[in-house]
């Protein structure tokens, strides 16, 4: 099978690209400075509290029967299966008739982990059998703080919206009439 090239029709460029815009790194007109002009402030990680509003007191002994795993987009997601792993099945330290050490994993993540903690239930849930999921997403305002690199210019502030999941996977049964709840 051959490829042909069609020469483009007059008045288009002969690149199938669209022109690239001006650069932002590049000083306008008018002088403004792009955002090459600042450069971000650390940042905390975004905030995951461990409240899931689900009503739970967490009663005597609660916390030492969970485990949270908060994933991030550069961690790697056979750590992440391992840890868990362990703490529900097959950790071999002292704990229930399966050897686990917890009855609940919490995975938690935000922004581009999303996918990433999607991936891990999924892992522990093939692993492990007889595990209840409730995941919930939401929303989180980020705020990111840039200073300038170059005199005369303010800091600047961007707020943007984060998507947070957490999915909660336990050996005891939860409430299936949760909106998120998969058995």
């Amino acid at each position: 099978h051959t490829h042909t090239h069609t020469p483009p029709p007059p008045g288009c460029p002969s690149s199938s690209r669209p022109p690239r815009p001006a650069s932002a790194h590049a000083r306008s007109a008018d002088g403004a400075a792009g955002m090459d002009a600042y450069r971000r402030l650390p940042r905390a990680p975004p905030e995951l509290s461990d409240s899931d509003g689900d009503g739970e007191g967490g009663g005597e002994g609660s916390a030492a029967r969970r485990v949270t795993v908060r994933v991030t987009a550069s961690g790697a997601l056979r750590s992440y299966a391992a840890f868990a792993l362990g703490a529900l099945g097959g950790g071999g330290g002292e704990g229930d008739e399966r050897g686990g050490v917890v009855r609940e994993v919490r995975v938690r993540a935000a922004g581009r982990a999303v996918s990433k903690a999607v991936t891990l239930a999924e892992v522990l849930k093939r692993r492990v059998a007889g595990l209840h999921q409730i995941t919930e997403c939401s929303t989180k305002a980020m705020r990111e703080e840039f200073e300038p690199v170059v005199e005369g210019l303010a800091n600047v502030t961007q707020t943007r919206q984060v998507s947070v999941i957490s999915i909660r996977l336990s050996l005891d049964p939860l409430d299936a009439a949760h909106a998120g709840y998969q058995p």
